[in-house]
């Protein structure tokens, strides 16, 4: 096919955007109908992790998901450095921010549509490369519809990972890259500055996105250089211009803080130089292309279409895409092998994903083959073949994205991982790479059929969103026929500009508008709307960039990763050693409570307490729970000030501390020594931070409790904040030490120290203020008896609120 830019000029502009149009509509409503919703992979949460600092705090660090791995940085800070390169968290915030300020819709919710988005616009982007490499409309047009729905493209949209994204640079530059060579080859190389200049932004945009998009270069610059004479001179000034920014390329992803060292010379240096990274180099190469869990052609079967394609495209003189991108793929799939070893195919997947950046070139291959079958002349026997592939590869995707690919992992790990063979599964290729359909993933979902999750059956209510998804796969269909019969001509320009813009408006309204029916997801609750409440009660309290909240159970973490809403940094702690779960006897029995919580939870404890004002532990027991153990609740009760708890049940509370450090020695600074009702005294008080303070500060408060005999009671003290006429003005109640020193259990003569915090009011005047103690029955209220004070109560301090 000889193709010059007279062709690509005479392109209608205006056709373009509408079939645009069109398609985007067409997908995003395909996509939303399939819409999952809840992630399944642990590069997921990794990046909604980095995401979440990054829209709240600006960094891409990682401290939801501390509890999977905890590391600390060199400063202290409880947290796991980026694992993944930084652009996708750039391109995501604008979602995340919406789903911040809109209530009713969930933050992971929100993340996963993003590449419902993606994925839809690059198949708008196919479509353009068709027509900048001059297939017929209905070819190219036809041809990225197919990749959007009977390709890996489809499941892929579903969830977070950046194969998408980095897929849509690559398209895009393999489009403007073909454009540069037209251009050179009619010697209007200077008419290519636009084209250039884009070439220039998806290459920073690619590598910012996956370093592997380094990988994908080959093609691109064979693309660029034109088939007939070539001006060396501008040749080797893109070479030069292409050989510095590769090197800044690898510049700035060596100085970028992430982990698996994918720009470390000395990592692929290690790599190279191994001699058995090469057997898994083969091994990975013809695992993509031939084996049953990660055949390209396995899984996207309507792409056998393009290798006839190819062949065409080959005889027309077109060898570079074709060359270019087996080269290109061979040398990609090869890497694979040779950094990850057995590991090649990359963990739980659906299909090949690190192949998916290659679909929409191969679907370029496919279009000369559609131009063939759907020539008027061809016999009907073609497009039958042709629909009977597309249905066959169609269902394949509906089953990658309605039933979780991760139940086969799961099975696999439950089958082999304990049993004596399963160091050859694991340690070699059985797990992924097999060569057995009987052991393949896409047999285990043809066997699985009835565990396909329609999300929108748990939707309250069930039929708006795959209703608003047909709107807008109508719509779609609407303007595509709009555009097939010219009625768009009969309309001034204006309106036939704001008709695809006004369609394209609720592609992204509708999907948005869809996630309000899922704000009690069933899937992300379960059984504990008693936590949905406590969390959305954190979201309506004062909590600020200036609070630390730390997470006690793993189990709440997906929960609280779509609903909670605060701009507090907070950290999902690892599993206590001490604690009992489940019923299972603790790890550790020890009466140190560093021991119990555990050694990195401590650290991590003691690093937001000194950093942030406040700070709040979630936890999922209470004191009423008698088979828990709370050693993590018992740690904060010692060495900080419990101020406040919101409890929704037993498994649903949050305690709120100050983060002043309590005293540790048994020497008080005040010294009382008041009996309360003939049993306990109070021998003395510290405050830490002194008599002065401000509205609004914290105020903590260590009592020095001891008994005269042993207390009759579980006694409750009060701390209360009294004005000049005895007005309250700020307290608290609670058990001694949080409930961890109950008075029954008193030893006689023993010092006990107790603290509490209070948090004064933002509008307490200035003046002087008497701080009091009191004693009393949590039963019936009735305080213990003071000497001398008809209100039974102890005055520690007079309190100056300036």
């Amino acid at each position: 096919m000889s193709v010059n830019s007279a062709n690509h000029s005479e392109v209608n502009r205006s056709q373009v955007f509408l079939l645009g149009a069109a398609l985007f509509l067409i997908l995003v409503g395909l996509y939303t109908v399939a819409y999952r919703g809840v992630p399944l992979s642990d590069d997921e949460y990794n990046l909604f992790d980095s995401i979440e600092s990054f829209v709240q705090r600006g960094n891409l660090l990682r401290t939801i998901t501390f509890a999977v791995e905890p590391s600390f940085l060199p400063d202290g800070t409880p947290a796991r450095i980026p694992k993944y390169e930084p652009l996708q968290h750039l391109v995501s915030a604008p979602l995340f921010w919406v789903a911040y300020y809109l209530p009713g819709i969930g933050l992971v919710h929100a993340m996963l549509l993003l590449n419902i988005f993606v994925t839809a616009l690059t198949a708008v982007a196919t479509f353009i490369a068709g027509k900048v490499y001059g297939f017929s409309t209905r070819a190219a047009w036809l041809g990225a519809l197919l990749y959007g729905s009977a390709t890996l493209a489809f499941p892929y949209s579903q969830w977070f990972f950046r194969e998408p994204l980095t897929t849509l640079w690559f398209i895009i530059g393999v489009a403007a890259a073909y454009r540069v060579r037209l251009l050179w080859q009619a010697n209007q190389l200077n008419k290519a500055r636009w084209e250039l200049l884009t070439l220039i932004i998806v290459s920073i945009a690619g590598v910012m996105t996956k370093a592997a998009f380094l990988l994908q270069f080959p093609l691109l610059i064979l693309l660029t250089v034109p088939t007939t004479k070539i001006d060396w001179r501008r040749l080797a000034l893109l070479v030069g211009v292409g050989g510095l920014l590769l090197v800044i390329f690898l510049l700035i992803g060596e100085a970028l803080d992430i982990e698996a060292g994918r720009y470390d010379f000395n990592f692929w240096y290690e790599r190279l130089s191994q001699q058995g990274q090469w057997r898994h180099a083969i091994e990975s190469t013809l695992g993509y292309q031939f084996s049953f869990t990660r055949s390209i052609w396995l899984y996207s079967p309507i792409l056998f279409i393009g290798i006839p394609g190819g062949v065409i495209l080959f005889r027309r003189r077109e060898w570079q895409t074709v060359t270019g991108l087996v080269v290109t793929i061979l040398l990609f799939t090869a890497s694979y092998g040779i950094r990850h070893g057995n590991n090649w195919y990359g963990g739980w997947s659906w299909g090949p994903r690190y192949m998916l950046p290659f679909i929409p070139v191969i679907t370029l291959l496919m279009m000369p083959a559609l131009e063939w079958i759907l020539a008027p002349q061809r016999h009907i026997v073609w497009r039958v073949g042709l629909i009977l592939l597309v249905l066959l590869s169609f269902g394949i995707q509906l089953l990658g994205a309605l039933i979780p690919y991760t139940n086969f992992y799961t099975e696999l790990h439950l089958k082999f991982f304990f049993t004596p063979e399963s160091a050859d599964i694991f340690g070699g290729a059985r797990a992924d790479f097999n060569w057995a359909w009987s052991d393949s993933l896409l047999k285990y979902h043809l066997d699985h059929l009835e565990a396909a999750d329609f999300t929108w059956s748990a939707a309250s209510p069930s039929w708006l969103a795959p209703l608003l998804a047909v709107v807008l796969i109508l719509a779609g269909i609407g303007l595509a026929l709009i555009n097939t019969y010219g009625l768009m001509g009969r309309f001034s320009r204006r309106i036939r500009t704001s008709i695809p813009l006004a369609a394209l408006s609720l592609a992204f309204i509708f999907p948005l508008l869809s996630l309000f029916t899922l704000r009690e997801d069933p899937r992300y609750i379960g059984d504990k709307t008693d936590v949905v409440e406590l969390v959305q009660t954190l979201n309506e309290t004062d909590i600020g960039d200036e609070d630390v909240i730390f997470l006690e159970r793993a189990e709440y973490m997906l929960l609280m990763m779509n609903y909670l809403k605060t701009p507090a940094l907070w950290i999902t702690l690892p599993y206590a050693p001490g604690e009992r779960y489940g019923g299972a006897e603790p790890e550790v029995v020890s009466d140190d409570l560093v021991a119990l919580s555990g050694k990195d939870t401590v650290r991590a404890l003691n690093w937001g307490a000194n950093h942030y004002q406040r700070l709040w532990l979630v936890t999922s027991s209470g004191p009423f729970n008698v088979d828990m153990l709370r050693p993590i609740e018992h740690y904060l009760a010692i060495h900080y000030f419990p101020v406040w708890e919101i409890e929704v049940s037993q498994r649903a509370r949050a305690i709120q501390y100050l983060t002043t450090p309590a005293p540790e020695t048994r020497r008080q600074t005040l010294t009382i020594n008041q009996i309360l009702g003939n049993e306990i005294v109070l021998v003395g008080a510290d405050l830490p931070q002194g008599t002065t303070y401000a509205p609004g500060d914290g105020l903590p408060v260590s009592l020095i409790w001891r008994a005269r005999v042993a207390p009759t009671s579980d006694y409750h003290i009060g701390v209360f904040l009294l004005d000049s006429s005895g007005r309250l003005r700020a307290e608290r109640n609670a058990p001694p030490l949080g409930g961890f020193l109950p008075m029954p259990q008193w030893r006689v003569d023993f010092r006990y120290r107790d603290n509490h915090g209070l948090v004064l009011p933002e509008d307490l005047e200035p003046g002087v203020y008497n701080l009091v103690v009191v004693a009393r029955r949590w039963q019936d209220n009735v305080r213990l008896t003071v000497p001398g004070v008809p209100e039974n109560w102890v005055q520690i301090a007079e309190i100056e609120v300036k």
